[in-house]
């Protein structure tokens, strides 16, 4: 699938620029030769990798040798880093939620047990428990 973007399909395009790394090491470039209506994507040695005839295929050309081995692998790298990353701060952001939750009825749990022991009305506020609490002491 060319819009595959799994983090397989990734490991699996990472593997592909480090082998067309391999056999042309490198970052490319382009040879434009408008008087020719030619143009090429050439490895880091200056070999000619893929050539063109249409003068509407310098984008396609300037495209493709922007997307040399080295900079594909390092963006592979990046987005599943980032990925880990995202998925590390999901967990923790679920974590502190559901911690957040529990605490926040444990201490309203707390309120309504100080409440009762000071005879105050259920809808009495922390603050109100908290002076009556310090007028028994």
């Amino acid at each position: 699938m060319p819009n595959d973007r799994s983090t397989e399909r990734l490991l699996q395009r990472k593997q592909i620029a480090v082998e067309a790394g391999k056999a042309h090491p490198g970052e490319w470039g382009t040879d434009i030769r408008y008087n020719l209506k030619m143009a090429a994507v050439c490895a880091g040695n200056g070999e000619p990798l893929c050539m063109m005839t249409n003068d509407e295929d310098v984008a396609t050309v300037t495209h493709i040798a922007l997307c040399d081995p080295g900079t594909t692998r390092e963006d592979i790298e990046e987005i599943i880093k980032l990925r880990a990353e995202n998925e590390r701060l999901e967990l923790e952001n679920k974590r502190l939620t559901v911690a957040g939750a529990n605490d926040e009825a444990y201490l309203l749990t707390c309120l309504d047990i100080i409440r009762k022991a000071v005879g105050m009305p259920v809808g009495s506020d922390w603050q109100q428990v908290a002076e009556r609490v310090e007028r028994l002491d």
